[in-house]
């Protein structure tokens, strides 16, 4: 989790670490007092503390407050781009979807561990899954306006794109070749959550639904590694800064059934 905070993480040191020797980085941190073995151990307090210089505990979501009655408009403007993605009227919020469905999605995780709710397990499902269609598009957006009309990526009512041939073809044409690893336990863990979106998660048609809670367990694991892996790969592909909430899930602890649960 630390390395990934080093190499991958929304931080402003990212640049000069991404390349730089490990034991270079290794001999910062010592000479910062933060030696990263002493942090090994502190990290494994997972719910306690914070990576120190790398992890940017800034979230999604932004909130406008007017004193005084006057108006204020505030706006989020994409980076190369002239007009702004959104404006609101203060009070109000503002900040970036696919980060705060991700966001979403964690807190349902949460609430799914706290009371074994099947529910917020579907909803942190929904939310996750969504986060990942909504990195694509604004992947495909910034695509879109770096090249000519003719070479775009549509996706429209009357021509539709499934989601894995974006995966399959639309990425690669977006990164220069290189391609998602859908050959291993992410891809297969992903396809395990999109079924379980697809069917009892939005098209439900039973009268009654259930699971075990060692199912619960399992599937809040696939979580982990089919959802919050998948949009860290995403963005270790598109050489973007991962934010906080994603590396943390992507290493958060493994959940159990503990053994005298009846």
């Amino acid at each position: 989790m630390i390395w990934t905070f080093i190499r991958h993480g929304n931080h402003r040191h990212r640049d000069a670490m991404k390349g730089a020797p490990k034991r270079r980085i290794e001999e910062w941190f010592a000479e910062n007092n933060e030696p990263l073995s002493k942090l090994v151990t502190q990290c494994r307090s997972y719910f306690e503390i914070i990576v120190p210089f790398v992890e940017n505990c800034i979230g999604s979501t932004w909130t406008a407050i007017s004193e005084g009655g006057g108006g204020v408009t505030v706006s989020l403007i994409k980076s190369g781009k002239d007009e702004p993605e959104m404006e609101v009227t203060a009070p109000g919020t503002i900040g970036v979807s696919y980060e705060a469905k991700f966001e979403s999605a964690c807190r349902a995780r949460d609430k799914a561990i706290d009371s074994a709710s099947l529910e917020e397990l579907h909803t942190s499902i929904i939310k996750g899954i969504a986060s990942i269609e909504s990195y694509i598009a604004h992947r495909v957006e910034i695509w879109n306006r770096s090249i000519d009309a003719n070479m775009q990526l549509n996706d429209k009512k009357n021509a539709k794109v499934s989601f894995e041939d974006k995966i399959k073809i639309w990425i690669p044409k977006m990164t220069g070749g290189v391609k998602l690893d859908i050959a291993g336990q992410m891809w297969a863990d992903f396809l395990f959550l999109q079924g379980i979106r697809n069917g009892d998660a939005v098209h439900a048609k039973k009268f009654a639904q259930g699971t075990s809670f060692s199912d619960l367990a399992l599937a809040l694991n696939k979580v982990k590694t089919g959802i919050a892996n998948f949009l860290l790969q995403l963005h270790i592909l598109f050489d973007e800064p991962v934010p906080r909430v994603v590396i943390r899930a992507r290493f958060f602890p493994e959940v159990y059934l503990q053994p005298n649960t009846k």
